[in-house]
This record gives structure tokens, C-alpha cells and sequence, in this order.
């Protein structure tokens, strides 16, 4: 990944710019920060390895008895006559 001469490097400027107190602390936040980076990054990884977890659709409904299914002629409304015309 770095190379012991980039290592050095960014030590000896860490402590330059931050200061010998507080390069401890600096590079324990960055530690975290890479764990919690390496986390996220496996959790990513995982889920797309993964299957789906797909649930198959509903079954429709049952369906009325095989007798309401017979394709079988109902009787027209019956009309009871109102008047003399309606006979």
C-alpha cells in the first residue's frame, strides 16, 4: 500500500504541521476512520454477494365454487307490469 519512505514522509509532516502533542490523537481519529471505512465498505459487499431476499407474490384470491364458474344462462329480470300498456 505506502512504501516505508511515504510512511516517514507523512509522519515527519504530521508532526511538522500538527505538532508532537497532538500526533497521537490525530492518528487515532484516522484509525477509526479507516475501521469504520473498512465496516461500511464489507456491509456493502455482503449485501451485494448476498441473494436478494425476495418474497414471491400473493396467491389471488380463492375463487367462488366451481358452480358459479358453469357458463350457464341466467333468466332475465322478471318485470311486473305497472300499468294497462305494460302487458
Amino acid at each position: 500500500m505506502f512504501s516505508f519512505g511515504e510512511i516517514l514522509f507523512l509522519l515527519v509532516l504530521a508532526l511538522v504541521v500538527v505538532g508532537p502533542q497532538q500526533v497521537p490523537v490525530l492518528a487515532r481519529q484516522i484509525g477509526r476512520f479507516l475501521n469504520e471505512m473498512r465496516r461500511a465498505s464489507e456491509s456493502l459487499t455482503k449485501q451485494f454477494r448476498e441473494p436478494p431476499d425476495i418474497h414471491p407474490l400473493q396467491p389471488p384470491a380463492a375463487s367462488p365454487p366451481a358452480a358459479a364458474e358453469s357458463p350457464r344462462a341466467e333468466a332475465p329480470p322478471t318485470v311486473k307490469p305497472t300499468g294497462p300498456h305494460d302487458v
